[in-house]
């Protein structure tokens, strides 16, 4: 499985493009706020000649999701994520103002359910849906196996993990999901967290102060 790592808007929020040697991709949290941002991942698409089947989410908070309406009408797809986030779905414009951020688009469909153990099809590559809440009631994270890598969203960040203060957030949820879903990986299972840099299972297991 291919892996493009794109950063955008006032958070810093990692957008990823996965794709198949077959050409099929799926795009996980697309963060676009500016007309520049929208430019350049579809500048991305373009040149490598994909074709994107999936957009994928891994919670709903605006950073993730704030591109999702430019994705769907250039490509016509339908949002994919955890039923249990429509909550913060239903209110993105609420979101945009409490941050302060730009964002001209309208509130987020979750056009299709994404359960534990869905798998999604990526061409000749797919990703497992894991259920990781706690930084939002519906986090989900995105699983290869194969390739021994994981999309996390806000759950798990190198050295950190994700704050639990917005509305749906629970603290000892998110430690339970991390404790039984993410530490329970192989140690070289690489992290693609929502922010910063990538890191692996193992460092987090013997280096996260949040991780007993």
């Amino acid at each position: 499985m291919n892996v493009k790592t794109l950063v955008f808007n006032p958070f810093q929020e990692n957008t990823y493009i996965v794709w198949s040697n077959s050409g099929e991709c799926a795009i996980i949290d697309p963060g676009m706020m500016y007309s520049s941002e929208c430019q350049a991942i579809s500048a991305f698409i373009e040149e490598k000649g994909l074709t994107p089947t999936h957009l994928l989410n891994t919670h709903m908070h605006i950073d993730h999701v704030a591109g999702n309406e430019y994705i769907s009408k250039k490509y016509g797809l339908v949002a994919e994520g955890n039923i249990e986030d429509n909550f913060l779905a239903e209110r993105v414009k609420e979101q945009a103002q409490m941050f302060g951020v730009p964002y001209s688009g309208s509130n987020v469909t979750i056009g299709k359910n994404l359960s534990e153990n869905d798998i999604i099809k990526i061409g000749d590559e797919s990703l497992k849906v894991i259920e990781i809440p706690g930084h939002s009631k519906g986090h989900i994270a995105f699983y290869s196996e194969k390739d021994g890598l994981i999309f996390t969203g806000d759950a798990l960040f190198q050295l950190s993990i994700g704050r639990t203060d917005l509305p749906t957030g629970d603290y000892n949820r998110l430690l339970t999901s991390i404790d039984t879903k993410l530490m329970t990986l192989p140690d070289e299972t690489v992290v693609y967290p929502g922010q910063s840099n990538k890191t692996t299972i193992g460092f987090e297991r013997e280096h996260n102060p949040y991780i007993i």
